[in-house]
């Protein structure tokens, strides 16, 4: 219940991928209590049959935009040592290892590795620049059949 209550949409998250009636992936995602500059991804799941076919980028494709919009600048997971899958997978989305390692609950024979991704968060927009080419004194002008200076 308290997973619940976190995942309110401003400190906590969760995301339901669905085809038809029928779940096909979920991850949830929460800020770090004591520094919201750190998002935590949790619960990420795809179904065997919907795996590589894009879900679970979608599903962390809403995740990072979440974290993002609320000024997280990293997100962390767990990951286990075993699913050689889901490690590769989070690399290729930019996760690399902190280093830090911990047994696996549910089996202390599996050690679970913490990745970190950055999270760019989009600058204020800002009016394009507008760039000149350099004067030519041998182009005419196209208002006056005069030489440009």
């Amino acid at each position: 219940m308290e997973r619940v209550r976190r995942w309110d949409g401003e400190t906590g998250i969760g995301f339901l991928a669905m085809e038809d009636e029928n779940a096909c992936g979920i991850a949830g995602a929460y800020l770090e209590p004591e520094d919201a500059t750190q998002a935590h991804l949790v619960s990420m799941w795809t179904a065997p049959s919907h795996r590589r076919r894009g879900v679970g980028r979608l599903l962390l494709d809403k995740v990072f935009a979440w974290a993002g919009r609320r000024g997280a600048r990293n997100l962390c997971l767990l990951v286990t040592s075993n699913n050689r899958a889901a490690i590769r997978f989070y690399e290729c989305l930019g996760f690399s290892r902190t280093g830090r390692t911990e047994p696996y609950p549910n089996d202390p024979s599996v050690l679970e590795y913490q990745t970190r991704r950055p999270l760019y968060v989009p600058r204020p927009a800002q009016p394009p620049r507008l760039a000149f080419p350099q004067s030519d004194p041998n182009r005419r002008s196209p208002n006056r059949g005069e030489r440009s200076s």
